[in-house]
């Protein structure tokens, strides 16, 4: 109900002005909220951060109600509320009515294999519902069965059952404005979890993906936004951080488990060390580290959730080092 205000909040400098909430709300909606309006956006506050709200003015309903934003209540948690309440998985707020992840049916696997051999709008059309009926839908319940584990071990990873690309499943449209590949759909499914305020694809994440005839899971960041490349490069160099990279990357790299991604630059880049024992790291402009699997047997069952979730585990030391880093990009400490 109350999106389009936080949003127009959430780009403004947030400080304990009096009546910043006032006048973002009334703009928003055309009047500043009635006691029961505030009583359902407090709600939603408490469900969302019950510790921060804890720590605010006692007087804090009346504070809402007049205007006031609580002390408590800084930029970051704003944002940070406002995508909780965008993602109803994780604000306590109602979930779509999707059943237990029970594993995506055969048909999953069948619909990606036809549209390979028919990548075109008419069959798509002709078979939408197939898709909705045997991807979007189990992928769903599948976004929440793993989603809500993943939070157990990471209380800030988000996720997102929205299916219009916003939320974790990806689109299946390709944007084909700027290619030669022409193709106007993706042969393969793409379900995210990511931490931070930033964008998903900007922030550090895990990634799940299959296709007809294989599947993996991978975790990091695809490319570096700025100013995270410049915070990742220091990193790198630092005594405690770089240390820690190494060690978090070191058992996936044993046995080339996994392949470790974003390697990118042929020369360290000018300003940095180039014979540092960690400079290989610098030539990177994003890091990431996939393992993929053939066959699809296991996409048909519920253990399809354990198994992505074992992986996850092991990407974990990297993901928090990323996050890490992300944070001290963002000032917090």
């Amino acid at each position: 109900m109350y999106s389009f205000a936080y949003a127009r909040i959430e780009s403004q400098a947030i400080s304990p002005d009096r009546g910043l909430l006032k006048r973002s709300m009334t703009k928003a909606h055309g009047h500043f909220p009635t006691p029961a309006e505030s009583a359902m956006i407090l709600a939603d506050f408490q469900v969302a951060f019950p510790d921060s709200w804890n720590e605010a003015d006692p007087a804090g309903f009346e504070a809402w109600r007049e205007g006031n934003v609580p002390a408590a209540v800084e930029r970051e948690r704003l944002v940070v509320f406002r995508t909780k309440v965008y993602s109803p998985a994780t604000a306590g707020h109602a979930v779509p009515s999707v059943p237990p992840f029970a594993g995506f049916p055969p048909a999953a696997s069948r619909f990606l294999h036809d549209l390979e051999a028919n990548n075109d709008r008419d069959w798509f059309q002709a078979h939408k519902q197939d898709y909705v009926d045997s991807i979007v839908t189990p992928a769903q319940s599948f976004v929440i069965a793993l989603g809500e584990r993943l939070q157990k071990l990471l209380p800030g990873l988000r996720y997102d059952t929205r299916t219009d690309g916003r939320g974790s499943l990806g689109r299946i449209y390709r944007d084909v404005r700027f290619s030669k590949d022409k193709r106007p759909f993706y042969t393969h499914v793409r379900i995210a979890f990511w931490e931070g305020p930033g964008k998903k694809r900007e922030s550090p994440g895990f990634g799940v993906y299959f296709e007809d005839g294989g599947w993996g899971v991978h975790g990091g960041i695809e490319r570096f936004p700025e100013p995270l490349l410049d915070a990742y490069r220091h990193a790198v160099l630092d005594a405690s951080l770089g240390p820690e990279l190494e060690a978090a990357v070191a058992p996936m790299r044993k046995g080339r488990r996994y392949e470790i991604g974003g390697l990118t630059y042929a020369r360290v880049p000018r300003g940095f060390d180039a014979d540092h024992p960690r400079a290989r790291w610098l030539l990177h402009d994003g890091l990431w580290a996939t393992r993929g699997f053939e066959g699809t047997r296991i996409l048909h069952s519920p253990a399809f959730v354990d198994r992505c979730f074992e992986l996850c585990l092991e990407l974990a030391p990297l993901h928090r080092w990323l996050v890490k880093v992300d944070r001290r990009t963002r000032g917090r400490r």
